[in-house]
């Protein structure tokens, strides 16, 4: 079955650690769900855990393709925690890499405000059988409100940031 997203997720989330295994399924996987959910087996469940894992290694691999990516996610897994949380952060983290501080902080902003919704929802969310949530740790939280107020004072609005950090707080659990 290569076109079954379930499995193509087990081979991205199993060959983190080595390049050329990353490199290869990250490529497949972008192949295979840019064709459609009509092609696909379990294109809509899995999609999005697949697109995130993807992102991963384009971010971890410096990959020119990462921001093509991310937005064709985006487009396509617009309703998905794994886009609205785990990919937000991804971005993050490459816009602060890349000294893009507007990004960072609108990119940042929408990551902290999807984050909430889920830690606040009491609806049992069932993404988490089928990959776990990456970034929605305090310690995932207080990173991007630090990176954000870095992203302020580096844009001039040093007292912006201040108040921006006080927010580390309000997340904590």
């Amino acid at each position: 079955e290569p076109n079954n997203v379930k499995y193509i997720l087990q081979c991205l989330e199993s060959s983190g650690k080595n390049e050329n295994k990353r490199k290869h399924f990250a490529q497949y996987g972008m192949d295979v769900l840019k064709t459609g959910e009509k092609n696909c087996t379990f294109w809509e469940t899995m999609g999005p855990a697949c697109a995130r894992q993807i992102a991963l290694f384009l971010y971890v691999d410096k990959s020119d393709n990462f921001l093509d990516w991310t937005n064709w996610a985006e487009k396509n897994f617009s309703n998905s925690d794994f886009i609205k949380i785990d990919l937000q952060y991804i971005k993050l983290k490459y816009y602060y890499s890349t000294q893009k501080h507007l990004d960072v902080i609108k990119t940042g902003k929408d990551y902290l405000k999807n984050s909430e919704k889920y830690k606040k929802s009491s609806v049992s969310n069932n993404s988490i059988f089928i990959s776990p949530m990456l970034y929605t740790s305090e310690t995932h939280i207080s990173e991007a409100i630090i990176i954000i107020a870095n992203s302020m004072s580096k844009e001039g609005r040093e007292e912006e940031a201040i108040k921006f950090l006080s927010k580390i707080s309000e997340y904590s659990l």
